[in-house]
């Protein structure tokens, strides 16, 4: 392959990883604002849900906010987390292709899985995890009053 082509050939890999982490993130709001409105409707109309004992509800709503952290949010973090420095290192390799002539580039690789320590620094993921929580703790809340 040409510089050319190799310049091109990353281009589009790094494009790819990009639009599929950004269409992730779409689908990830989406379905958490969808949470949030029906946990919302849950707070309007509280008498509905009264149907099980206070115990029940309440260990119900924290194994909802539990999956929907680490069976929702983790996952999808990690996924995301590997598009985005997949899309990077595509693109670094673009940038040293450009810059050095005798640069020869690496094949793509997967990165590494991060800690999970990073996932509960990450500013979006507690967000989403805090809103929920404390919804779902508005909820129980009201529920069991």
């Amino acid at each position: 392959m040409t510089r050319n082509e190799l310049f091109e050939a990353y281009l589009k890999i790094g494009n790819f990883w990009a639009k599929r982490h950004d269409e992730r993130r779409q689908y990830e709001w989406k379905l958490t604002i969808g949470l949030w409105a029906i946990i919302v409707a849950g707070l309007v109309q509280p008498d509905k849900l009264r149907v099980l004992p206070e115990t029940a509800i309440r260990l119900t709503l924290l194994g909802i906010w539990i999956l929907y952290c680490f069976g929702w949010l983790l996952p999808l973090w990690e996924r995301n987390n590997s598009d985005k420095r997949q899309a990077l290192d595509a693109i670094e390799e673009c940038n040293k292709l450009l810059d050095d002539a005798s640069y020869q580039p690496r094949p793509p690789k997967r990165p590494k899985k991060p800690p999970v320590r990073k996932f509960i620094g990450d500013w979006a993921m507690r967000f989403q995890a805090l809103a929920t929580g404390v919804l779902l703790l508005l909820l129980s809340s009201i529920i069991t009053r």
